[in-house]
């Protein structure tokens, strides 16, 4: 087993080093100014960059959608749509205490002797 991942790093090794062998000597040969096509070329295929693929139009609603920022849209108002809140949903702390108040679970918003304290205290200090 030893043996096999030496020689799986020496492949490894060889083939970098041949790489980088036709990279330096492609480098040292190249006249930007003349091959500048064959120097894009040649740069893109080792970057393994490939075209961009063709758009092909979205069918959303009865309707085509075909710009980027159109499909982002739809696609956002979609996800949106189908979660469990709507999109603006936000809660506030302050919405959720209220809620959970009104459902019985905290007590009403009355401070004389909260908590066993004295009738001195204010509102803010209750927590309420």
């Amino acid at each position: 087993m030893v043996l096999w991942r030496k020689q799986v790093a020496l492949f490894k090794k060889a083939v970098l080093e041949a790489k980088r062998k036709c990279f330096d000597d492609f480098i040292s040969n190249i006249n930007y100014k003349e091959d500048s096509m064959k120097t894009y070329k040649f740069l893109s295929t080792l970057q393994n960059k490939r075209p961009v693929p063709k758009k092909e139009p979205i069918y959303f609603n009865g309707a085509i959608l075909t710009s980027d920022k159109v499909v982002a849209n739809a696609f956002g108002q979609s996800y949106a749509k189908n979660q469990k809140k709507g999109p603006f949903a936000r809660k506030f702390s302050s919405q959720i205490k209220n809620e959970i108040r009104d459902a019985g679970y905290l007590p009403q918003p009355n401070c004389k002797g909260c908590f066993g304290q004295s009738k001195h205290l204010n509102s803010s200090v209750c927590g309420f």
